[in-house]
């Protein structure tokens, strides 16, 4: 997910041997941006505590939607979801419930 850099490697603490391991084979998932154009939506996601709403390509479930919030910057509905690695790049779409949702570039950039 991005957050290696603030890992102290040369320390030792619980979870450092599943750490290593993860940092040999690569991460299985990723946390990607996305947006729903959409006005009124309600998407759960696991910053509230829950399990979070799936992610679906094709009719499969890739991953969860991690954050949801309204940008006011952006002026439209944000967020992050964790999902399986590799499937998705920028531009593709997925289903959030009943919602079309766009993968985007991290940080969030307003569009052109």
């Amino acid at each position: 997910m991005g957050l290696e850099r603030g890992i102290g490697w040369d320390k030792d603490f619980v979870g450092k041997e599943a750490l290593l391991k993860i940092r040999k084979e690569g991460p299985k998932r990723e946390m990607l941006a996305f947006t729903v154009d959409e006005t009124d939506v309600h998407i759960n996601a696991m910053d509230l505590g829950g399990p979070g709403t799936p992610v679906m390509l094709d009719d499969e479930e890739i991953g969860r939607v991690a954050k949801f919030n309204y940008s006011y910057a952006l002026e439209k509905n944000v967020g992050y979801m964790v999902v399986r690695k590799g499937p998705l790049k920028p531009g593709d779409h997925v289903r959030i419930k009943k919602y079309d949702a766009v993968i985007r570039k991290k940080p969030f950039i307003p569009e052109k």
